[in-house]
């Protein structure tokens, strides 16, 4: 038994040890390599992400400060629209004390003349007047009949309050007069 050589099965033994060695280095280069591309894949992936990411941020941004603005232009809007509706109905609402002098004080011919003209009430209004003949106070009921009925525009009622005759003035009246 002496004779027996164990150096070939040693070398088999060797070279098969060499082999999973080259097999299993092989196998670690493949595995580092798949998981260093797959870590450099994630980061690129992360970074790809962030980049898309800041970009839509800004862009959300810019239109919601135009949303913002915008809204901020339609409240503008609709309290001016608000605040001229209002400025319109008090302008149709309001009673033109203007308008309403020049239209009693055009009632009256030239034969009467007003001594004074009060506004009693928002569309009544207090006139006292003379006439020298005493044939003009004639116009002066005629006037009264043509407004009751509804003959003179813009005017509603007239009533004569009291007629006088003085024998410096001539004769005198006191009426009311009610607008439209």
């Amino acid at each position: 038994m002496s004779d027996l050589n164990l150096l070939p099965s040693s070398a088999k033994f060797q070279a098969e040890r060499i082999h999973l060695k080259n097999i299993i280095s092989s196998f670690l280069w493949v595995f580092g390599g798949i998981w260093l591309l797959l870590v450099i894949s994630v980061f690129l992936f992360n970074f790809v992400l962030d980049f898309n990411l800041k970009k839509l941020n800004t862009e959300y941004e810019t239109v919601l400060n135009q949303y913002k603005s915008l809204s901020e232009n339609m409240l503008l809007n609709q309290k001016i629209k608000y605040q001229a509706k209002i400025v319109a109905k008090v302008l149709s609402d309001r009673f033109e004390y203007g308008e309403s002098m020049k239209l009693v004080s055009s009632l009256f011919s030239k034969n009467v003349i007003v001594d004074n003209s009060n506004i009693s009430d928002k569309r009544k209004f207090e006139i006292s007047g003379r006439v020298i003949e005493g044939q003009s106070i004639n116009e002066v009921e005629d006037l009264v009949e043509q407004i009751n009925a509804g003959l003179v525009d813009g005017v509603k009622s007239a009533e004569i309050k009291s007629v006088s005759v003085d024998a410096v003035k001539g004769w005198t009246f006191a009426m009311e007069v009610e607008l439209i």
